[in-house]
């Protein structure tokens, strides 16, 4: 009977634990529902009961949630704690512990602690096992920004391009590591290269990329040599919209006007959400 006993109890104890693993994926999915539907302070809750659970896979996804929540809070301490537990496992190498690190990285980085800024991003190749073509990106991106050594930021950038050879964003990247050492051999072979893949490419799209990510002066550079060497008409519309967005606003309505006269495609539109914008805006009051 005792015998008996035990085994109605450990058959017992997995169904329990069956079910607790089940409800704790629906409190993700309802917390994640949640953030969707702008009902925040609900899905901290959720996360924070799930990230006090036994379920490691959650507790992670629930801890990346709720580093991610503070972070846009502007509480760097909450949101490291959060993601430093998140990244507990160190065999995890999920998407959420990698994001982890890449979170953890640029806020040593604000906070000038560069060494455990790299320790960070190394420990997102460690975790792939330098396979990953993204985390690579990131410890070369360090490289190249932060703890500045162009060599090991070089070779970051070519491991990555050697596993993904069709991502351009990777060779995007390497120019401007090439354009800071003054390289134009090097930029031209890689921009050679990259035509390799992409026959297309141009000096606009280069433009275009680098104002994405934020590189004022690679940005100008590319776009300018679009309009004035490759004659490029809808590089008139990007630089004129690049320049609004950098605060040269005069410059800017000169040349998407420039670009509504060549009939390029989206300049009227883009002028008239300057001007509705500008419409809205109150003016300066008067001293």
């Amino acid at each position: 009977m005792l015998k008996k006993s035990g085994i109605i109890a450990l058959f017992g104890a997995l169904v329990l634990s069956t079910a607790a693993l089940a409800d704790v994926k629906g409190d993700y999915e309802s917390a994640i529902q949640n953030v969707k539907d702008n009902k925040i302070e609900e899905s901290v809750k959720l996360f924070q009961g799930i990230s006090n659970s036994t379920d490691k896979v959650y507790v992670t996804k629930a801890n990346y949630q709720l580093g991610t929540y503070y972070l846009s809070k502007n509480d760097t301490e909450m949101a490291k704690s959060y993601f430093t537990k998140a990244i507990k496992d160190k065999k995890d190498s999920s998407s959420e512990v990698l994001e982890s690190l890449a979170y953890l990285s640029n806020i040593y980085y604000t906070e000038k602690k560069l060494d455990l800024a790299e320790k960070a991003v190394v420990d997102m190749v460690t975790r792939t096992q330098g396979k990953d073509a993204k985390a690579l990106s990131y410890v070369a991106s360090f490289y190249l920004s932060g703890n500045v050594d162009y060599v090991k930021a070089e070779d970051y950038y070519k491991k990555a391009i050697a596993i993904e050879p069709q991502n351009l964003k990777y060779k995007a990247d390497l120019i401007q590591l090439y354009e800071k050492k003054n390289d134009q051999a090097a930029i031209t072979k890689t921009i050679s290269e990259m035509k390799t893949v992409n026959n297309q490419l141009t000096n606009r799209d280069l433009g275009v990329y680098f104002a994405q990510y934020g590189n004022v002066d690679l940005a100008n550079k590319y776009l300018l040599k679009a309009v004035n060497e490759d004659k490029n008409n809808d590089a008139i519309l990007n630089l004129g919209i690049f320049y609004y967005n950098i605060g040269k606003k005069d410059e800017a309505k000169k040349l998407i006007a420039q670009a509504q006269s060549l009939g390029v495609k989206g300049a009227d539109e883009t002028m008239q959400q300057i001007k509705t914008a500008e419409a809205a805006t109150p003016a300066p009051a008067s001293k």
